[in-house]
């Protein structure tokens, strides 16, 4: 994910709650870069739950996404 820049992440992340009922809420998530984004949210990302996610001002694409998670699992933290 070179081509991207980095800076603050916002991520929106839906959340489905099974109490007597169904219940869908979206979360706002913010992270000081995308690195740590994509650590945090990899489970999210792997079950579906991001709706979108934006690094400053431009959204993602679902392909850079999936190649920054990608990316992300090759290279792990030490």
């Amino acid at each position: 994910m070179k081509d991207i820049e980095d800076g603050e992440v916002v991520v929106m992340i839906r959340h489905k709650v099974k109490v007597g009922g169904e219940l869908m809420a979206t979360y706002r998530m913010e992270y000081p870069d995308l690195a740590t984004a994509l650590r945090q949210i990899a489970s999210d990302l792997k079950d579906g739950r991001v709706e979108a996610m934006w690094v400053g001002v431009r959204q993602l694409t679902d392909e850079e996404v999936k190649a920054g998670l990608c990316s992300e699992r090759s290279h792990p933290e030490p």
